[in-house]
């Protein structure tokens, strides 16, 4: 309900009083009272203004307002005399108030009050002579509370059915969005595997015509199918975590995706300038997904050749921390400032949005790590001082 509107037809029937009022000084003489419920109506409609303004009244509190104007208007009328002149119309503009409630029972309720509260106040007796035009007035404030009831409901119900239109349209926008942002989240996870086949392919092609490198391009040629793989399985990902299922988990060496992930990668740390550093401890035994630790693994070590553009140092270990197993990244390259790090793991949250990240990543990466019962963590001091990554996986009980 709109409190302005509400405010404006209350100092339309503020006006309406102080007439009466003025009208009355002119018959009588001390007739301090109506000025005083005067000014106390108007601080009233005052306070109910900035309360409603500001949020503060219920649908029935505002309906319960509606005593104040009822009040008022009778009180004045009453002491003035003027319940049966013509300015009985005080009470018509109170019901049409009511049609701001946008309520059919509220609205009701208010305009069968009025008339009951008229009809008490004007009617003089059966037999008096002024009967039928009192009966008239209030037969025509019962039509016009009808009617504001159901101009209330009207208004209710086309609010409804706008509201209702916006309401799936913005809904449709917000898919669409959403659409769009995991498509683009998808292409940037593609273009890993692409990047990978694609060096792969001219390393294999340089080497054509070398039968001493015979054993470099198979395997190269390995790689190649290998990320070929990669990325249909991606695509199978991205599916599973839009309708998220339970993951097949088998005793696997935690070095071995690790491993894989790197061979996939050795190209592209080459091409960056990056210095690999890797301790890698092997029979470190865990409960997990081979495809989805590899997807893990890549993704983390993408993403910090990535931070370091002009080239660096990054160090790669594998090794147990009491019951679990610990694979720790630490690379040398632009950081993360302290404040973005809380929120790295939320969908589409991105420190390189203007380089291709879309910020479902990492987001993916979480959700596996805590199916396989697993923790991640990452720590930057700051911005152009590096990051490291954490992640533990239980062992299996035979480790």
């Amino acid at each position: 309900m709109n409190s302005t509107h509400l405010l404006a037809f209350r100092c339309i029937l503020f006006v309406i009083l102080l007439l009466q009022a003025l009208y009355a000084a002119d018959a009588a003489s001390g007739l301090w009272w109506p000025w005083l419920l005067l000014a106390a109506y108007g601080a009233g409609a005052s306070a109910l203004f900035q309360l409603g303004r500001l949020g503060r009244l219920s649908p029935r509190a505002v309906l319960w307002t509606f005593a104040l104007d009822m009040g008022a208007t009778t009180t004045v009328l009453l002491l003035t005399r003027g319940v049966s002149s013509d300015f009985y119309i005080a009470y018509f503009l109170v019901i049409l108030m009511s049609c701001l409630l946008e309520n059919l029972n509220y609205s009701f309720i208010v305009g069968g009050a009025a008339c009951l509260v008229y009809g008490l106040a004007a009617f003089p007796g059966i037999d008096a002579e002024q009967s039928p035009t009192v009966l008239l007035r209030l037969s025509l404030l019962l039509a016009t509370s009808l009617f504001g009831s159901f101009m209330a409901d009207v208004t209710r119900r086309v609010r409804l059915a706008t509201a209702e239109g916006y309401e799936i349209r913005i809904a449709w926008m917000e898919r669409l969005s959403l659409a769009g942002k995991a498509v683009s989240a998808v292409l940037h996870e593609l273009k890993t595997p692409m990047n990978t086949i694609i060096l792969s392919a001219d390393f294999v092609k340089a080497l054509a015509g070398k039968p001493d490198q015979r054993a470099e391009s198979d395997h190269q040629l390995d790689v190649i199918a290998q990320e070929a793989e990669r990325a249909a399985a991606i695509l199978t990902d991205f599916l599973d975590y839009t309708s998220p299922s339970e993951l097949r988990l088998e005793p696997v060496d935690a070095a071995l995706p690790l491993r894989k992930a790197l061979e996939r990668v050795a190209l592209r740390l080459q091409d960056r300038g990056v210095e690999l550093r890797a301790e890698v401890e092997d029979g470190l035994t865990v409960l997990g997904s081979e495809r989805h630790l590899i997807q893990v693994f890549l993704n983390l070590i993408v993403n910090a050749v990535d931070a370091m553009p002009m080239g660096g140092r990054l160090g790669v270990s594998c090794r147990r921390a009491g019951k679990t197993a610990e694979v720790v990244l630490e690379d040398t390259g632009v950081g993360i400032d302290p404040e973005v790090l809380p929120g790295l793991f939320e969908p589409f949250s991105t420190t390189r949005a203007g380089e291709g990240g879309h910020g479902l990543g990492l987001h993916v990466v979480g959700w596996i790590v805590q199916k396989h019962g697993g923790r991640i963590r990452i720590d930057s001091a700051g911005r152009g001082k590096g990051s490291k990554v954490s992640v533990d996986f239980p062992l299996a009980a035979a480790s």
